[in-house]
């Protein structure tokens, strides 16, 4: 028999069994050894509940994990992996004066074990964990977070990738059951937004939520549907999975309103939806049931207002790419903006936009403007003026992109005030659209107060 007084410190433990969901019972049901519940198989020995199977390099042995009252420690007989329950139980009741049905108080062996409670609710929580963070189920085999886990508990035994899969399956159905059952009891009307998008490899999805005022009469939120959408979408096939979501979670009475993006098939989509539930259902469903999202609108005005700058943004862009490229350069530039006195301290170089997201292009003009005398400076200066000389912004560019940047900013505005999840958006729309009208009428006539006349 050896010496594994130490063993707690230096090698993980795993259940008595050799299969990693090692069932331990409780009434009906079973507890496993990673904390998901299952149906009771088979039952396990009693004296597992005082031993450990452990590994030691290429062997197995089974630890007591009793304390020895005398010495205040832990047992230090180990027995053979091959060792059965009848050997076990006998050193108990002869070292330990333990028998079957004994209960122990001893922190030490509330220590060394888990209980069922604890392991579900580890499991709980590593669920929650993946899924916040969006990490692989692959987790659990990475040894690091393995070995970062023995760390905080020697005796916890992490579930398995399959484990991890089906539980998060378990979490799934839950989730579900609690959604039905919230919507089920909501006592007012109710309002869906969805959108469609492409991903980088050209797939489709559909997300579909949906929205009511609590009795606390705060707003709540909740995605019904993240599904694939396979082509062709059209009116037709976006009103009948729409319709699928509505029915399946028998939200039809309570359905008021639906917002949606921009896209072509939406309106005769939404046509289709009104008067399939006003003659399925007998409801008195009006035009006003379709709203189109203000924020893809404002998308919509932003991108053909940008159209007429794509000389001037790409300029910028081209001179930037200049400066953020050359070692060189960047540091002339900031050499330049500290003796010309737009920076005292460290200089940032302007970053670039995401030419298909056009709040990047405002934050890219916003911070370069700033700097428009140090382009101009650089573009100048002997060391450079070869390179950058065919770069360089005329005023009249910087006028172009200030009153984009001023129109940009408005814009961007009104489209946090109407992404709000903490309030209803919808009475703000009309504020919305007279607004970006003013601003269009405004920008075009010279008016906008941006210290420029907008060149004609």
């Amino acid at each position: 028999m050896a010496d594994l007084s130490l063993i707690a410190d230096s090698i993980p433990y795993s259940s008595p069994s050799t299969h990693e969901d090692s069932i331990v019972l409780s009434g009906r049901t079973a507890t496993t050894s990673t904390g998901r519940k299952r149906k009771a198989k088979t039952s396990a020995s009693w004296v597992w509940n005082h031993f450990k199977l452990v590994k030691d390099c290429n062997k197995s042995l089974i630890i007591c994990l009793e304390p020895i009252c005398s010495h205040n420690s832990r047992c230090t007989t180990s027995f053979l992996a091959k060792t059965g329950t009848s050997s076990l139980s006998r050193h108990l009741l002869v070292k330990h004066n333990i028998s079957k049905g004994h209960k122990s108080d001893d922190p030490l062996q509330t220590f060394f074990g888990l209980d069922n409670e604890s392991k579900e609710a580890n499991l709980n929580a590593l669920v929650a964990f993946v899924v916040d963070h969006q990490q692989a189920f692959n987790l659990v085999e990475n040894e690091t977070f393995r070995s970062f886990c023995r760390r905080l508990n020697p005796y916890y035994s992490l579930p398995s990738r399959q484990t991890l899969t089906r539980s998060l399956s378990d979490h799934f159905e839950r989730a579900l059951l609690q959604i039905r059952s919230t919507i089920d009891s909501i006592k007012g009307a109710i309002a869906l937004t969805l959108d469609c998008w492409s991903s980088r490899v050209m797939r489709g999805y559909m997300v579909i939520i949906v929205h009511w005022i609590d009795e606390e009469w705060k707003l709540q939120s909740v995605v019904l549907e993240f599904c694939y959408f396979p082509p062709p979408h059209n009116q037709h096939t976006t009103s009948d999975l729409i319709l699928s979501v509505v029915k399946d979670y028998n939200m039809w009475s309570k359905i008021k309103a639906i917002t949606s993006d921009s896209g072509g098939e939406m309106p005769p989509a939404m046509v289709i939806v009104r008067e399939n539930l006003n003659d399925q259902y007998s409801l008195r469903l009006e035009d006003g049931f379709h709203i189109r999202c203000i924020c893809h609108v404002i998308n919509r005005v932003v991108c053909d207002a940008t159209h007429f700058i794509k000389k001037e943004v790409q300029m910028l862009r081209q001179i930037l790419k200049a400066v953020r490229g050359s070692v060189a350069i960047s540091v002339k530039f900031s050499e330049l903006a500290v003796v010309l006195g737009v920076s005292k301290g460290r200089v940032e170089v302007p970053g670039l936009d995401m030419e298909t997201r056009w709040n990047t292009m405002f934050t890219m003009i916003d911070q370069s403007f700033q700097y428009r005398g140090v382009f101009s400076a650089l573009c100048n200066s002997e060391e450079f003026c070869d390179r950058l000389a065919n770069m360089a912004l005329s005023d009249m560019d910087w006028r172009v992109l200030k009153s984009c940047k001023d129109f940009l900013q408005s814009a961007y505005h009104c489209t946090v005030a109407a992404s709000g999840r903490d309030y209803i958006s919808l009475s703000l729309q009309p504020l919305i659209y007279k607004h970006l009208l003013t601003l269009c009428e405004k920008t075009r006539s010279g008016q906008l107060d941006t210290r420029f006349t907008t060149p004609i």
